[in-house]
C-alpha cells in the first residue's frame, strides 16, 4: 500500500475511534440521533480536509490543516457536551490524546517493516484495547466527576492532554516527520510511555477526589441526620421533663384548689387557675412535624431564625414512611431551610424577613416548599444551572446537594425566583407500608 493511501486509511481509523471516545466520554446534551448527526458531520468535514492534504499534495499545509481539524473536533465536543465550558474542552483533548499511542505504533510498524495491513490492524487493536480499559476503569468516574465536581479546576486539567498532543505532534509530524526520518519511531514510543502514565495517574487522582468528595457528602448527611436526631431527642426529653414537673406541681395545686373551694375563696381559686394556665403554656414545646430527624433540623434552623429576627412559619402534615432514605431527606430539607434563613438574614426590610416551610402530601408524594426573600440579584451558574447570589452568599452549595439528592432518589426539585422571593420545591416519593 502506498503511503498516501495508508495515511488516509490511518487517519480514518483514528478519527472513527476518536469520535467514538468523545461520544462515550461526554455528558450528552442531545438525544442519540442528533448526537450521531453531529459526529457524522465532523467525520465528513475532517475526512475532506485529510483527503485534500494527503491526495492533493498539500503536505506543506499540514500544520494549518491540522489546526483546523482540531478546531472542528473541539467544536464537536462543545456541541455534544451538556456542559459547554472547560469540561467539554477537556473531553475533546482527551479524545485526541487517546488515539495517539495506536497511531504512533501503526506508523512505527509501517516505516520499519513496510507492512501496511499489519500496521492498520495493530492500530485498530490498540485503539480497541485502550478504549475498553478506559471505559471499564474511568468512564463512569469521569462522567460523574463532570456532573458532581463542576468547580474543580477543569481548565488546569486540560493542560496535560494538550501538552501530550503537542509534544507527540512535534516528534512525529512537524517539524520532524516520522515517515521521512524512520529512526525516530522507537524513541517517540519510549517518550510516550511516561506521558501516558502521567495521564493515567491524573485520571486516578480525579477518581480518588470524587470518592473523597462523595465520602464527605455522606459524612455531611450523617452529621445533619445525627444533629437532627439529637435535637429531636432533646426536644422529647425537654417535653418529658416539663411534663413530669407539671404533673408533680398539679398534685399540689389540686389540693390548694380544693381548699379554696371549701373556704369559698373563689378569687384566689381564679388566680390559681390563671397561673396554672400560664404554666401550661410555658410547657408547650414547639413541634414542627412527627418525624424526629426532620423535626430536629427544623428546630435547629427555627432557633437560628429567631435569633436573627426572622419569622419562621412552618407547617407539616404527618410524615409516614418515605420512599427515600430518611437521613437523605432530612439533609435535603435542612439544606433548603438553611439556605432560606441565610438569604432572609441578608434582607434589610424587617417586614419581609419571613421563611415559610410547608410539607404536604400530594397524590402519594411528599412536597416540601420553602419560601424566603432574598436581597440583590440572583445569577444562574453555568456549571450547575442553579442560582447563586452575586456576592457568593445565599443560595449555592446547599442547592447543589439537594439537586444531587433529587437525581439519585428519583425525586423532583425545582425553584423559582421572582420579585425578591425565592421558592424551592422538593417532591419525593412516599414509601409503601
Amino acid at each position: 500500500m502506498e503511503l498516501p493511501l495508508f495515511l488516509y486509511t490511518d487517519y480514518r481509523i483514528s478519527l472513527a475511534y476518536l469520535l467514538l471516545f468523545l461520544y462515550l466520554f461526554t455528558p450528552q446534551r442531545y438525544k442519540k440521533l442528533p448526537a450521531l448527526l453531529i459526529i457524522a458531520a465532523c467525520f465528513g468535514g475532517v475526512s475532506a480536509l485529510d483527503y485534500f492534504m494527503v491526495f492533493r499534495h498539500a503536505q506543506g499545509a499540514s500544520v494549518p490543516i491540522t489546526l483546523l481539524e482540531c478546531l472542528i473536533v473541539q467544536a464537536t465536543a462543545f456541541l455534544l457536551a451538556k456542559y459547554r465550558d472547560f469540561r467539554a474542552l477537556c473531553s475533546g483533548l482527551f479524545s485526541a490524546v487517546y488515539v495517539l499511542p495506536g497511531n504512533v505504533i501503526a506508523s512505527a510498524i509501517y516505516v520499519t517493516a513496510g507492512r501496511a495491513g499489519a500496521a492498520l490492524a495493530t492500530q485498530a487493536a490498540v485503539h480497541t484495547v485502550i478504549l475498553f480499559l478506559a471505559v471499564h476503569y474511568f468512564r463512569r468516574a469521569y462522567l460523574l466527576s463532570q456532573e458532581e465536581m463542576p468547580d474543580i479546576h477543569w481548565g488546569n486539567m486540560c493542560l496535560q492532554p494538550a501538552f501530550y498532543y503537542m509534544a507527540t505532534y512535534a516528534l512525529t509530524v512537524w517539524p520532524i516527520n516520522i515517515y521521512r526520518i524512520h529512526d525516530i519511531a522507537i524513541p517517540v514510543l519510549i517518550v510516550m510511555i511516561p506521558l501516558s502514565l502521567s495521564l493515567i495517574t491524573n485520571m486516578h487522582i480525579l477518581t480518588r477526589e470524587r470518592k473523597e468528595m462523595r465520602l464527605e457528602q455522606q459524612n455531611t448527611v450523617l452529621c445533619t441526620y445525627r444533629d437532627g436526631m439529637k435535637k429531636g431527642m432533646e426536644i422529647l426529653e425537654e417535653t418529658e421533663e416539663k411534663t413530669a414537673i407539671l404533673r408533680h406541681d398539679l398534685r399540689h395545686k389540686a389540693v390548694m384548689a380544693n381548699a379554696y373551694i371549701e373556704e369559698g375563696e373563689y378569687e384566689k381559686l381564679r388566680e390559681l387557675l390563671r397561673e396554672t394556665g400560664q404554666t401550661l403554656d410555658r410547657t408547650v414545646t414547639e413541634r414542627f412535624c412527627n418525624n424526629v430527624a426532620v423535626n430536629g433540623v427544623l428546630a435547629i434552623h427555627a432557633e437560628h431564625a429567631r435569633k436573627a429576627g426572622i419569622r419562621f412559619d412552618c407547617m407539616s402534615c404527618p410524615i409516614g414512611k418515605l420512599g427515600v432514605p430518611e437521613e437523605d431527606f432530612a439533609t435535603a430539607v435542612s439544606n433548603l431551610v438553611e439556605n432560606a434563613v441565610h438569604a432572609a438574614e441578608k434582607t434589610e426590610d424587617s417586614g419581609q424577613r419571613t421563611v415559610k416551610v410547608r410539607i404536604i402530601q400530594v397524590k402519594g408524594q411528599l412536597l416540601t416548599t420553602v419560601v424566603n426573600p432574598y436581597a440583590g440579584r440572583l445569577k444562574i451558574s453555568s456549571a450547575t444551572g442553579l442560582p447563586s447570589s452575586e456576592d457568593g452568599s445565599g443560595h449555592g452549595f446547599g442547592l447543589i446537594s439537594v439537586q444531587k439528592f433529587a437525581e439519585d432518589s428519583h425525586a423532583v426539585f425545582d425553584y423559582s425566583a421572582e420579585n425578591g422571593i425565592f421558592t424551592a420545591r422538593l417532591l419525593v416519593p412516599c414509601g409503601t407500608d
